[in-house]
């Protein structure tokens, strides 16, 4: 979908930037030109960034004695088929 008529930028443009590192409105109207005419583009471009920060990673922090500063939020959980394997392969021994 079209986002900003003035300077012909998707949605698609959008993410692909904020996927880049932009993290802000000034951010995209410096590497695209999003709300850099009418404006009226503005609002939409400010509800992609949302939905894009709303889906970024979550981060935690552990206690400086285990020497991380940060560390991303939970690893997804095996198969369970890899689990299943695991399990039948200790008890064949």
């Amino acid at each position: 979908m079209i986002v900003c008529v003035c300077n012909a930028v998707s949605d698609r443009d959008i993410r692909r930037e904020l996927e880049a590192g932009a993290s802000c409105l000034e951010d995209l109207t410096e590497r695209l030109g999003v709300a850099n005419c009418c404006g009226a583009c503005a609002q939409c471009a400010e509800q992609l960034l949302t939905e894009s920060r709303s889906l970024a990673p979550k981060r935690s922090s552990l206690p400086d004695e285990l020497g991380f500063a940060e560390v991303l939020a939970p690893v997804r959980a095996p198969r369970p088929s890899i689990i299943y394997s695991l399990h039948n392969s200790r008890n064949a021994s």
